[in-house]
């Protein structure tokens, strides 16, 4: 049956444009030998042998990290078969698609050498067109993210197919609305780790700067893996994404179990959380002999903004005449005329400069008021020409009122 993967061609896709050239994919991760003969079926196995060659060459990284190069390293090279389709980001937001056409072969001394042959299709997608799902899991942690569960989508994406806003390949979800909310909190929660409960004991994992946001597992994607701070306790954090009960708790045991046998270094712990909208009895049972996974209930809170709409140039003139006010004060004015984008000297123009300079210094004693006005005037509607708009309305709708000139003064 055909895969789907989002496999990163370098890290930030810095080799990109050599795989999309020459028909490849690949992995690195300091292990400098062919592995043809060294792939086993399993990747448990591959990583029993490689993990600790990969933490001989890197002494600071951990067995977290350890266990995604390793792991990373046998999908490219194993997991991915022969007809399973790769997307891979090209660094400017597009992900180019194409089809594994070869078994793993070797490249010695050459970027990405553990290789696979890949056929590029002649489509791609754009990382907006993706729902919020398939844009954790493509932009999960790690070279290579197991994507088949959004399968329907890609081919509806490689296709053309607008895909639909609510979407769940999980046959678990027994609340959609509840899941397309939690797709969003996930990402909310990871941005805003440090200010919720969990931030305070807890930091997100992360690895070379990436966050462990859908870290993969051999069970499937777990949703957040964080640490504690005194790195003592790896924790586990599912949201519940409107599926039932029992099917959230087994998934979040299978996660704790992954974690626990190919993770944990030493005496660490493994904890586990669920996080739900609603409060759930059927839960809350399902949970009361697991001492290990705790419960937790978020709130959705929100305020209605009245949206103001872009400042028109012909309002921002009519409030800097407003209370008799004239221009800004000469150095204020000179300060704001500094400011107008692409200003330039030419030789036909006024003062010989494009907008005109505002009328201080001598000028300032011989113009008359409204000529100031109109002087004030050529410089707002320079401003909104040159896209600056928004910028000369800051200013002036900050200056304080003794800080204008005004009729009759």
């Amino acid at each position: 049956m055909k895969k789907y993967y989002r496999v990163m061609l370098g890290r930030g896709s810095i080799h990109a444009n050599e795989c999309l050239k020459e028909g490849f994919i690949g992995a690195d991760f300091d292990i400098d030998q062919d592995l043809t003969g060294k792939l086993p079926n399993e990747w448990k196995e591959f990583n029993r042998t490689f993990i600790p060659i990969f933490l001989s060459k890197n002494p600071t990284k951990n067995r977290i990290a350890a266990g995604l190069a390793c792991g990373a390293l046998w999908t490219v090279s194993k997991g991915i078969t022969q007809g399973d389709i790769v997307l891979c980001p090209d660094g400017s937001g597009t992900y180019r698609v194409g089809e594994v056409g070869g078994d793993y072969y070797y490249e010695a001394g050459k970027n990405l050498p553990h290789r696979r042959r890949i056929t590029w299709l002649p489509v791609s997608v754009e990382r907006s067109a993706m729902s919020d799902g398939l844009k954790n899991s493509s932009g999960s942690i790690g070279t290579v993210s197991n994507v088949s569960s959004y399968a329907e989508e890609i081919e509806r994406l490689i296709g053309g197919v607008p895909v639909p806003k609510l979407i769940s390949t999980d046959s678990t979800v027994e609340d959609p609305s509840s899941f397309a909310l939690e797709e969003h909190l996930e990402d909310f929660l990871v941005k805003n780790w440090e200010r919720t409960e969990l931030g305070k004991d807890f930091d997100i994992y992360e690895e070379d700067g990436q966050k462990a946001q859908q870290y993969q597992t051999d069970t499937g994607p777990l949703d957040i893996l964080a640490i504690s701070k005194d790195k003592k306790r790896l924790l586990v954090v599912e949201l519940k994404k409107g599926r039932a009960s029992d099917a959230v708790v087994g998934q979040t045991l299978r996660y704790m179990s992954y974690v626990q046998d190919e993770l944990v270094e030493g005496d660490q712990t493994v904890l586990g959380i669920i996080i739900a909208l609603d409060d759930d009895h059927r839960l809350r049972r399902a949970l009361s002999l697991v001492p290990n996974i705790g419960f937790y209930r978020y709130e959705v809170n929100f305020k209605l903004h009245k949206a103001m709409l872009p400042e028109t140039v012909d309002q921002l003139i009519s409030y800097c005449q407003e209370n008799r006010r004239v221009c800004p004060q000469p150095s204020f004015w000179n300060d704001f005329w500094m400011m107008l984008p692409n200003r330039r000297e030419s030789s036909e123009s006024e003062g010989g400069w494009e907008p005109p300079a505002p009328l201080i210094l001598g000028a300032w004693w011989d113009a008359h008021d409204n000529t100031k006005r109109s002087r004030l005037e050529q410089h707002i509607r320079w401003a909104h020409q040159h896209n600056g708009l928004e910028l000369a309305s800051a200013f002036l709708r900050g200056l304080k009122e003794s800080e204008w000139h005004h009729l009759g003064e």
